[in-house]
């Protein structure tokens, strides 16, 4: 069996795969408070799922959920989207409490100048793995990532380039497929309109019929078009933390076809995949027991920490 957490860290990205192998890789990371705050329950539970239920008060510090869940396990491989601070604050942490035996990232144009003096070691650190790191490009070879079902489907060195020249990074984020058991999971990192034009014309295949979609820029609707919704179609949505009225919710769970989840709702997920299936479980109980009492699936069951909201079974 392989696990999927998409963690719940405030205005961030943080996703970690612990493989069949046994072997962990992070995707991204931001810094929250620690687990014990995290891990006590909000107080509000609305009526409707689809309300607030305020967990994105109550973020999680990815270095502690590492100590509780995977301890003395080194970080096989960290997969940078992006040099953008939300998705890389705490890698000074991570790499000294936690440990990082191979960086995957890539050079760009972009400088200290707007960094904040809080985040500078973060930054320093960032430019000293990125002095060893694997080239997190779709042209580059990659075929030792292959035993874990991974695939780099972006950026490219053309849309690197381009975000030089304008200054955005999002445009040249990391797009990452992983393929387990019968299921495809797209990791979106903040990808924007150019980066979903290359992925259409070169991995439109990668990225068609996605099970389970974390979804681009923390589900922002950030003046992009949604036409590469038609072609994922996704099974299951995650939608990250954001201020809400940033949010595209109705897009992205009228495109969904089973489900869309937020972090705000359910705190932490996680996914645990076989061949035939995927179980979906949250930190947040409140939810949890909103969600399957509207679904009439009973009390939810607690496993180490996370309730089970239900089963995706595979559509093959």
């Amino acid at each position: 069996m392989s696990k999927i957490y998409f963690l719940n860290v405030g205005n961030g990205d943080s996703s970690i795969i612990q493989h069949y192998s046994g072997r962990l890789t992070m995707i991204d990371i931001n810094n929250g408070k620690s687990l014990k705050d995290s891990i006590q329950l909000s107080e509000t539970v609305t009526a409707s799922t689809r309300g607030n239920f305020g967990e994105k008060k109550h973020p999680i510090n990815p270095i502690d959920f590492l100590k509780k869940y995977y301890k003395d396990e080194a970080i096989f491989r960290f997969f940078l989207t992006h040099p953008d601070m939300d998705h890389l604050k705490g890698i000074k942490a991570l790499k000294e409490c936690i440990g990082i035996d191979n960086f995957w990232g890539y050079k760009t144009k972009k400088t200290d100048e707007k960094i904040s003096d809080t985040d500078k070691k973060d930054w320093d650190c960032y430019k000293e793995l990125l002095k060893k790191a694997h080239s997190l490009q779709d042209d580059v070879k990659k075929s030792f990532i292959i035993e874990d079902g991974l695939k780099i489907l972006s950026p490219t060195k053309d849309l690197i380039q381009k975000a030089d020249i304008i200054g955005d990074w999002n445009d040249c984020s990391g797009v990452i497929l992983y393929k387990t058991g019968n299921f495809k999971i797209l990791f979106c990192g903040d990808s924007d309109d150019k980066t979903w034009e290359h992925l259409i014309k070169k991995h439109k295949n990668d990225i068609s019929n996605i099970d389970l979609f974390i979804a681009p820029h923390h589900g922002r609707d950030s003046g992009r078009g949604f036409s590469f919704l038609e072609i994922v179609n996704p099974g299951i949505t995650m939608i990250g933390n954001a201020p809400s009225a940033c949010i595209n919710y109705n897009k992205y769970r009228d495109s969904s076809r089973v489900d869309m989840f937020t972090n705000n709702q359910g705190g932490n997920f996680m996914f645990e995949i076989d061949n035939d299936k995927i179980t979906i479980s949250c930190s947040h109980k409140p939810f949890a027991e909103k969600y399957r009492e509207g679904k009439n699936l009973g009390e939810p069951v607690e496993r180490n920490g996370f309730f089970i909201l239900c089963e995706y079974p595979s559509q093959s």
